[in-house]
């Protein structure tokens, strides 16, 4: 039985040629760079001003889509730079005391007192449960006495020998 082959996937980390040599992000970076150079045509036609708004962008517009900086995409540089430009550069710590809110519930008091003659009769169950003993506890207790009374015994006779 032979083992089939199949073919690997090579160079995955490279990005795939969409529209000629360029890939799909140099693309929509030159797209939007022309928009901006419309734009510029739109308010000053072939003026003075357009030429130097115009050329600058596109140049930069270039430059971000198909240049690379240190063996990377000037694209991936892009947004570091501005987050890093936008981002403060001096931190201050600020302490600022913690606010905590407690918020209190009604308190519902219950009006439901009991009378006197009915504390005195749940007293008086309690006391009789209370001393109401199981037959194991008065078997416990009788153990108990004949224990001591033997030790007695045996205590009384050793001081008479002596």
């Amino acid at each position: 039985m032979t083992m089939q082959q199949f073919n690997v996937p090579q160079f995955v980390e490279i990005e795939d040629k969409i529209i000629g040599p360029l890939t799909l992000r140099q693309f929509l970076v030159i797209v939007a760079g022309g928009i901006v150079v419309l734009f510029f045509w739109a308010l000053f036609k072939y003026g003075v001003i357009f030429w130097f708004l115009a050329v600058p962008t596109a140049l930069l517009t270039l430059f971000i889509a198909l240049g690379s900086l240190n063996g990377r995409p000037v694209l991936s540089h892009v947004f570091p730079l501005i987050s890093y430009i936008s981002a403060p550069k001096r931190r201050l710590f600020h302490r600022e005391a913690p606010v905590i809110i407690i918020k209190k519930r009604a308190e519902e008091k219950k009006s439901a007192t009991l009378a006197s003659g009915e504390v005195q009769n749940r007293l008086k169950r309690l006391a009789y449960i209370l001393d109401q003993k199981t037959n194991v506890e008065e078997q416990m207790v009788h153990d108990a006495n004949q224990q001591m009374v033997a030790n007695d015994t045996n205590n009384h006779a050793n001081v008479t020998n002596k």
